[in-house]
């Protein structure tokens, strides 16, 4: 199992005449990712919708995003949130290049269309869920900041009407770390925004560089720390959505001897 895949040209293919190139990094029956860029003045897709949720999390330069009949200016590092049934669609206004993760819960099945387009945003099914853009803040890191140099600040969760998937931001201060080594009942990813990750996966001792994907399977022990230098900023995406009353994590005793302690 590959668990730390950092974006290169080899994440990006063209599709078609418009600037816009995506292809897909990594799929479980879960979760869909896409790494996907846009040449200045480009565009993606035309107005279109999922069967799906999605989420759009900008990466460098800036998007204008359609939500239904709204558009809204869309700047590095935010996530975007696109209820299954809603048109939309996104486009580089800027003199700049445009890097974008797209995250699509749950997997599309092969065989089964990625989007239905649409002439008019009224044409799509819609959806009872609001889209929203998030962005995260050094304000709900301070306020949530642990004794071990870790913090972490919710996205997208059932306050916000997200019920696929939760999505934090966490930080993880230089020498921090987080929970000690532990394994969950659902499917993990980490995405890597500033700084570097280092991890020890199922034994494996790894590290994480800035725009990464690390993919963590449900029951794969695993463990995070920042040796620095500086902070490191990563998203952390739990799909299917936890059970409510239930614990995130399960401490296990597995690995390297020499990890470092949370």
């Amino acid at each position: 199992m590959r668990y730390v895949r950092p974006l290169s040209e080899e994440s990006y293919a063209p599709l078609g005449p418009n600037g816009f190139e995506a292809s897909i990094v990594n799929q479980l029956e879960t979760v869909m990712t896409l790494a996907a860029r846009t040449a200045p003045g480009g565009c993606g897709p035309g107005l279109h919708y999922h069967a799906v949720d999605q989420f759009y999390v900008i990466l460098e330069g800036e998007a204008t995003v359609q939500l239904g009949a709204s558009e809204h200016v869309v700047p590095a590092v935010s996530l975007v949130f696109v209820p299954a049934g809603v048109a939309h669609r996104s486009w580089n206004h800027t003199g700049a290049p445009e890097q974008h993760i797209e995250l699509f819960f749950p997997s599309v099945p092969a065989g089964r269309p990625l989007l239905t387009l649409v002439d008019d945003p009224g044409e799509a099914p819609g959806s009872d869920v609001e889209p929203f853009i998030a962005q995260i803040g050094d304000e709900g890191f301070e306020a949530n900041m642990r004794p071990t140099g870790f913090s972490v600040q919710p996205l997208a969760d059932r306050e916000r009407g997200v019920t696929s998937v939760l999505i934090n931001a966490a930080q993880v201060n230089e020498g921090g770390a987080g929970p000690a080594m532990h394994i969950h009942t659902f499917d993990q990813l980490y995405f890597v925004l500033e700084g570097e990750l280092q991890l020890e996966v199922a034994g494996q001792r790894l590290v994480a560089p800035r725009h990464s994907l690390v993919v963590l399977p449900a029951g794969v022990p695993h463990t995070q720390w920042n040796d620095g230098p500086g902070r490191e900023v990563h998203l952390a995406v739990l799909t299917p959505y936890p059970e409510s009353g239930k614990p995130l994590t399960v401490e296990v005793s597995f690995g390297l001897a020499n990890a470092p302690a949370s």
